[in-house]
């Protein structure tokens, strides 16, 4: 068992049109939301004043979500979005991940499958160009349980903070192209056949 604490991200056009994303090209369920990791795993549950503390950092800030990556790791790939906040960077530790040996990275993982599959995956999200910036952000403790027929298990403890907040945005805070989704599919049937 181990314990994170993830961003979530809860705009619900963003959530909607990624989780789409990850649910047509995924080869196996997933059951954990939509998130970025910022810290653990904790060997155990962190303290509720810790908790607001992070929350008082976090609160009020946004996350861009922009620009398609990967990175290989045990023979797979996986494709990511990046996400960018300075409040994410302070508020940032994962024990098997220091900053010092692999980076700041903060993502959002849309794939993650053979060689073969993720750079057509890869490719096709770099082209259709999304960009988000998502206000409507929450901090959730969860616990990875034992994996079972459908995977890790992600089950939220009794920590859980949200910020909605409305702002006066002269553009879109969110950009796609209209069609992804079928356009996406399309390459879903395309992959079937590598």
């Amino acid at each position: 068992m181990s314990i994170f604490l993830f961003l979530e991200i809860q705009d619900p056009p963003v959530v909607e049109l990624l989780s789409s994303i990850k649910d047509i090209f995924s080869e196996k369920p997933k059951t954990s939301p939509l998130h970025i990791t910022v810290r653990g795993p904790y060997k155990n549950v962190p303290d509720e004043k810790s908790l607001e503390r992070l929350w008082s950092i976090i609160q009020g800030e946004g996350v861009l979500l922009s620009g398609i990556r990967s990175f290989e790791f045990k023979n797979k790939k996986y494709i990511y979005i990046q996400s960018q906040s300075k409040a994410i960077r302070k508020i940032w530790w994962k024990s098997d991940y220091p900053i010092f040996k692999y980076g700041f990275n903060p993502h959002i993982t849309l794939y993650e499958g053979t060689l073969a599959k993720a750079n057509k995956i890869e490719s096709f999200l770099k082209n259709e160009k999304l960009e988000f910036f998502c206000h409507n952000i929450s901090l959730r403790l969860y616990v990875s349980g034992q994996p079972d027929l459908f995977g890790d298990v992600y089950r939220e403890l009794h920590y859980e903070k949200v910020s909605v907040q409305t702002f006066n945005v002269l553009t879109q805070p969110y950009r796609w192209e209209p069609g992804i989704i079928e356009r996406a599919r399309l390459l879903k049937n395309e992959l079937n056949f590598i």
